[in-house]
């Protein structure tokens, strides 16, 4: 099972950027950032913060937010399009188009899909809300410090990387939810009750690793003791001497005990009351989840272990289990979905997740076909055409070869 994160529906960027609703997370969990292919520092001074590449009379696009989008399709070309790995990505084809119009055209597509976000922002008469714009920020700059090493060797700013990927993302998740709650494609709040009531599944659990910080599995005599632990969980609360809060409880106490047995002090930041309940409300895991026929199965595989999944379909309201899986001792309670929609749906960031889960799909495909036919903007020749095989392999360099994965994109909630 992924990490938890918190997390706030947004864009999310696929390629350079495209339209796409999904539930964008801090990305304390991604992948390691690839090797920077070895842009030369002159290069990267070249970049000038004055410099624009498309604009229109809402916006403009600085020249780094478009090497920001040239830099995600070019590390997508060489990482997952490239067929040949004896030879540069600029020397082959991908998808029928030699390698530089491929990733010119990928990037020219994040810029305009910014430019009409911009638009549509403009033509509704829309803001991004403080918070949302706070939680955009603080993802930006987790975000950042995986990917600095690399965008600064392109000269790419921490201000071109917010801008590109999630101020674009912001903005368009505030225009989905516009259209979905006030704007032309308003969604009854009785439908979207039904939809939640209908499709979703509620319940709480408590976990613990079977491994250990080394990531090496617990020895087999602290494993028996912990699956112990998680099935006494199961048995008392099936029998009603114990609630899953009061597991959660148990469980901070014991990290507490862990705490100060191994600290020195014989003092723990646990020991305060009021840190310890904190403590507790975090072990308590508290979720609803898509499981009907069409809900995306790989997203929930992605999210929770397929035995949990299973367990979950074959549970009644009020039933407890205990699972082990993918390397986690899981104690959870299947909850009614009916006590908890109308709690879900008044609470705006639960509310927008349920409809960017039924609704998501349409957004995408009717902002996907006006992107079509969008033109209402003019573009920088000398900006746009530079020389992207210098500018991606410079010919003192042959580490071209070294990018193995894309950090410029961000996972989602797993």
């Amino acid at each position: 099972m992924k990490c938890k994160k918190k997390m706030f529906p947004v864009v999310a960027a696929v390629g350079a950027v495209a339209f796409g609703i999904a539930a964008l997370s801090l990305a304390a969990c991604t992948s390691s950032p690839a090797k920077s292919p070895g842009t030369s520092s002159s290069q990267a001074s070249q970049v000038s913060q004055e410099a624009w590449v498309a604009k229109n009379e809402n916006s403009t696009i600085s020249s780094g937010v478009y090497r920001y989008y040239l830099a995600s399709a070019y590390i997508s070309a060489v990482s997952t399009h490239r067929q040949d790995y004896s030879k540069s990505v600029f020397d082959q084809e991908i998808d029928g188009q030699p390698a530089e119009e491929w990733i010119r055209a990928q990037a020219l597509e994040g810029v305009k899909n910014l430019l009409m976000v911009n638009d549509l922002m403009k033509e509704y008469n829309l803001t991004v809300s403080t918070e949302d714009a706070l939680l955009a920020t603080q993802q930006s700059d987790s975000y950042w410090t995986q990917v600095k090493q690399i965008m600064q060797s392109y000269g790419i700013t921490k201000a071109d990387a917010k801008s590109a990927q999630f101020d674009f993302q912001v903005k368009n998740t505030t225009i989905f939810e516009h259209l979905y709650t006030n704007g032309e494609n308003k969604v009854a709040e009785d439908d979207l009750e039904a939809y939640l009531k209908q499709n979703y599944t509620a319940f709480r659990y408590v976990l613990r690793s079977t491994y250990d910080d080394t990531y090496t599995s617990l020895p087999e005599a602290e494993l028996k003791d912990l699956r112990k632990q998680f099935q006494d969980y199961a048995t008392a609360i099936r029998n009603g001497s114990m609630t899953i809060e009061d597991a959660a409880m148990d469980l901070a106490e014991k990290e507490a005990e862990k705490e100060t047995s191994s600290a020195s002090s014989k003092t723990t930041s646990l020991k305060n009351p009021d840190a310890l309940k904190e403590q507790a409300e975090k072990e308590l895991q508290t979720r609803i989840l898509n499981l009907s026929e069409d809900a995306d199965q790989a997203q929930q595989e992605a999210r929770y272990p397929e035995e949990m999944l299973k367990a979950l379909h074959e549970m009644k309201n009020g039933e407890v289990r205990t699972i082990e899986a993918q390397g986690y001792l899981i104690t959870v309670v299947k909850d009614d979905i009916n006590t908890v929609a109308e709690e879900r749906l008044a609470d705006r960031e639960g509310r927008r997740e349920i409809l960017i889960d039924w609704k998501g799909a349409e957004y995408t495909q009717n902002m996907q076909e006006r992107m079509k036919n969008y033109q209402n903007y003019q573009l920088n020749d000398e900006e746009f055409n530079f020389d992207l095989r210098e500018y991606f392999e410079p010919a003192d360099s042959s580490a071209s070869s070294s990018v193995s994965s894309s950090p410029l994109t961000v996972s989602s909630e797993g």
